[in-house]
């Protein structure tokens, strides 16, 4: 499978994580000792294509981490987040269709 590909649906892996527990953050904003969840993958996935290419990359696996600091949900923070991650999904999904299709007209040979 071809490396772009691989990586594009990490991302979307990644992503539908963590818009699971940002929605889950958003949902218990109000419940007493509720610890923040998020999903940080990107920054270990842009360190392993620095260090290693897509080969390290592919060994990144997004994962659910709770905060521990204590920081309450804060609602305007998690919507923020939300809707940074859902352009970060729709572009993945984009650019995979877009490769997708490319791989469509050259197999008709248009």
């Amino acid at each position: 499978m071809n490396e772009e590909i691989r990586l594009l649906n990490q991302l979307l892996d990644g992503c539908a994580l963590r818009s699971q527990a940002l929605a889950g953050n958003i949902a218990n904003a109000s419940t007493p000792g509720y610890e923040r969840r998020d999903v940080s993958f990107l920054d270990d996935l842009k360190t392993a294509l620095r260090s290693g290419g897509s080969d390290e990359a592919t060994d990144v696996k997004p994962t659910i981490q709770t905060d521990k600091t204590g920081r309450q949900v804060r609602l305007e923070d998690e919507f923020a987040a939300l809707s940074e991650n859902q352009l970060l999904f729709m572009t993945s999904a984009e650019l995979l269709s877009r490769k997708y299709s490319r791989i469509r007209s050259a197999i008709k040979g248009m």
